[in-house]
């Protein structure tokens, strides 16, 4: 990255992350083609419509929630987690296979149950797979279109569930986790409305890097507030979500914030796009604690080295 571009007062991580995403994208460069300019239409449209916007939200699973809150129950026992836990064959198989991982076994016999699987792993590592199960099932795309964009939300979502953790360590981590986690739930729906509209309209033609910007930046966090709303989130992580369409300033909304700007940067960094010194100093800028930013970007660089 250009030097003179790192040391100004207010890089933005933002646009060197879509870029990463999307391609680097000319601003002086023609708009939209015919095909594309129909499409943005007719997804403002739709989007604008609370009636149809409501069914291109995904629901969440209703047993997953119902493990999820009961995780927060002081009284519930191993057993009625793995009661319910049975009801989800792959994240069952996932409980067991953490529990067997070199990371958690301490016995040449292996982990075979489920409950017991839950007593090996403890709590939080539990409440941590629900959280991703239940955000991976609502933020599915189409396989064929997983690679492009799909599996880079997701590893972004998931740095940004720890940062979230991490930097908001006075609030509830298994909130702070799960608000980290379905924070870009509104790139998803946009994602698949746009493809859909691609197949339907022209289905030999493929979206352009400025056409997913242009409604991403437009749309994204509303829709991700939206989300939260239909999903009965707790009102400070429906509030959370709907301050980031602005610069929020203080509580929740400010550690998402700010933890959405450090998995941006590590994913800028792991990509080497930006170097290290470089990413700390725009987080920095951008209004980062710098210990924050320090403890973040170490643990998401163990974390992604397994």
């Amino acid at each position: 990255m250009d030097q003179a571009i790192a040391q100004e007062k207010e890089f933005d991580l933002r646009t060197a992350f879509y870029d990463e995403m999307f391609g680097n994208v000319d601003t002086n460069s023609e708009g939209l083609n015919e095909i594309e300019t129909h499409i943005s239409k007719r997804i403002s449209l739709l989007l604008r419509n609370n009636e149809k916007l409501s069914s291109l939200i995904p629901p969440l699973s209703k047993h997953l929630v119902e493990l999820s809150e009961m995780l927060g129950d002081e009284m519930a026992n191993f057993d009625e987690f793995g009661d319910i836990l049975m009801k989800d064959i792959s994240l069952s198989t996932d409980v067991v296979r953490l529990a067997n991982s070199a990371a958690f076994r301490r016995t040449e016999e292996a982990v075979a149950s489920t409950e017991a699987a839950i007593r090996v792993i403890g709590l939080r590592e539990l409440s941590d797979l629900v959280s991703q199960a239940l955000a991976k099932d609502a933020m599915k795309v189409s396989p064929i279109y997983f690679r492009m964009f799909g599996q880079q939300i997701w590893q972004h979502s998931l740095d940004c569930a720890v940062a979230c953790r991490t930097i908001g360590s006075g609030y509830d981590s298994s909130e702070t986790y799960f608000l980290g986690l379905v924070h870009d739930i509104g790139k998803i729906v946009i994602f698949s409305c746009l493809i859909d509209a691609f197949i339907e309209v022209n289905p030999d033609s493929e979206p352009g890097g400025k056409l997913f910007r242009e409604m991403m930046t437009t749309y994204s966090l509303e829709l991700s507030y939206q989300a939260a709303i239909e999903w009965d989130l707790p009102e400070r992580m429906i509030t959370a979500l709907k301050q980031q369409r602005f610069k929020p300033e203080e509580g929740l909304s400010l550690v998402l914030h700010h933890s959405n700007l450090c998995s941006e940067a590590f994913m800028l960094m792991s990509k080497r796009k930006i170097s290290y010194e470089d990413g700390l100093k725009s987080l920095i800028q951008n209004g980062v604690n710098e210990e924050q930013a320090v403890s973040v970007l170490s643990i998401l660089k163990d974390m992604n080295k397994s």
